[in-house]
């Protein structure tokens, strides 16, 4: 299983090694995709705080994704990416 497919699967972003990078080809099978900002498993709401993977960057010989969200757009290292968001998987529940 590739490393795009775990993230998809589930939401299991905690597969991944939090230090490795995106590949470029990872990054932009990502493109699309809805994420929700990971909460306090003690919340008692779903969380609303999500977003649509829109871009791919090179900065510093390292990709970052570009999540555009209602209040504007963010990039994230792949660490970053797999600590605060899960992939949303119509499937599951929030």
């Amino acid at each position: 299983m590739t490393n795009v497919e775990k993230l998809m699967t589930k939401n299991r972003n905690d597969d991944l090694e939090p230090t490795d990078q995106f590949e470029l080809d990872e990054a932009f099978r990502l493109m699309e995709r809805v994420v929700i900002r990971k909460k306090d498993n003690n919340e008692k709401h779903p969380s609303l705080d999500f977003g649509v993977i829109s871009g791919v960057l090179a900065v510093n010989d390292e990709i970052e994704l570009v999540i555009k969200f209602l209040d504007g757009l963010s990039q994230y290292t792949k660490s970053e990416f797999t600590h605060q968001f899960r992939i949303y998987d119509e499937d599951a529940p929030f």
